[in-house]
Formats: C-alpha cells, sequence, structure tokens
C-alpha cells in the first residue's frame, strides 16, 4: 500500500494556550533509536502524553536523574499534581529513576488527573506545560497502586 501524501493529519490537536484537567494517557521511554536520555547527564527521561476531556494532548518531557544536583524538580512537580503520596515514596527509597521502568512508572501514572496551565513562549517550538500542585489526589481510578 502506497504512502498517502495528502490525507489528513491523524495526529490529536495540541493543548491550547489555558489551564485544564488533563489525564496521564501514555508514557513514552523511547523511540527506535532506543531510551531516551539526558544529552548532559545521561540520565534515563520520560515523555508524558497528556489529554484533556477534548482530546487536545500536550507532550512533556522529564529528566529522571537520581542525582539532586541534576535535580528532577519537574518530576517532582508531576507528582505533587498528580496527588501521588511522595512522603511514602521518600520512605520506601523511590528514586526518580524508578520511574524509567514501565512496570513502575505505569500503575502510578497513568490514568491519573491533575491541572496544568499551558502556554507558549516566543521562540519555543512546543508549548511549556506546567504542573498545578494540590494537596490531596485529583482522581485515583485505581485503588491497588503502591502510592
Amino acid at each position: 500500500m502506497p504512502f498517502d501524501w495528502d490525507s489528513e493529519d491523524d495526529r490529536p490537536p495540541q493543548l491550547p494556550v489555558g489551564t485544564y484537567e488533563v489525564e496521564v494517557v501514555r508514557v513514552l521511554y523511547g523511540n527506535a533509536a532506543g531510551p531516551f536520555v539526558a544529552p548532559k547527564s545521561g540520565a534515563p527521561m520520560i515523555r508524558l502524553v497528556l489529554r484533556d476531556a477534548r482530546g487536545n494532548e500536550g507532550l512533556d518531557i522529564i529528566v529522571l536523574s537520581d542525582n539532586p544536583q541534576d535535580g528532577s524538580w519537574k518530576l517532582k512537580q508531576y507528582l505533587h499534581a498528580l496527588g501521588l503520596d511522595t512522603a511514602a515514596m521518600t520512605r520506601d527509597g523511590v528514586m526518580p529513576s524508578a520511574f524509567a521502568e514501565p512496570t513502575f512508572c505505569e500503575p502510578n501514572l497513568l490514568g491519573r488527573k491533575m491541572n496544568v496551565q499551558v502556554s507558549q513562549e516566543p521562540g519555543r517550538q512546543w508549548p511549556k506545560i506546567v504542573p498545578i500542585y494540590q494537596r490531596t489526589p485529583k482522581d485515583t481510578p485505581k485503588t491497588d497502586i503502591p502510592f
């Protein structure tokens, strides 16, 4: 079957600028070239795919460095916004790199909801997505997740 160059783009529309409730619908760990890694530190990375109620999607890249100097500040923001029990994660010795493993990451993140602020900065190719912190879980449909 030949490639159809005239077909419409079948990707979902991007999240527009604004504040939205989104759900984590996919986690990407790599592509055909291999796992995603941070260019400077070599730490693993994941890409979160977020979807709002209208089907618009956003993608954010998160570095999973266990080194406090490299920081996993963005991962912390997402975990807090998603309502994970970060105190229990600290107590149990969970490190950021644990999220590079689908068997740990997906049960803890997929299906969870949070609010995000989406902005478009001049000169930036992709929208900037910032999770909005919350103290209690917004929506945790699963009861068998560890955190």
